[in-house]
């Protein structure tokens, strides 16, 4: 079962000490733009959403969602940091009752 796309969005901003509303927002700081392109590559992986889909879940372009895929691809290869936070965030989205019942 898929998990909704509020779901995912939550579960991504909780993980990196944002509101939904912050990270789908307008700021471009680092933390927050990492956050979000981290929720669009959560979204292509558990959902194969399409990239269109995926800019309208976080209120951008398309090919702003194609960035930012790619671009958490290589930050998962190079920051440890980001690659255990994604592993968390999937884990999560794959199984939301289990991991919210251990924490």
């Amino acid at each position: 079962m898929k998990p909704s796309k509020r779901d995912v969005l939550s579960i991504v901003a909780e993980r990196h000490g944002l509101s939904v509303k912050r990270m789908n927002g307008n700021r471009r700081l680092a933390p927050i733009a990492h956050a979000r392109q981290m929720a669009m590559l959560v979204l292509r992986e558990t959902r194969a959403d399409s990239f269109p889909s995926i800019g309208r879940t976080v209120n951008r372009d398309h090919t702003t969602a194609m960035f930012g895929v790619k671009a958490t691809r290589k930050r998962l290869a190079d920051d440890p940091d980001c690659a255990r936070r994604f592993a968390e965030c999937l884990a999560a989205c794959r199984c939301p009752v289990l991991v919210r019942r251990v924490q």
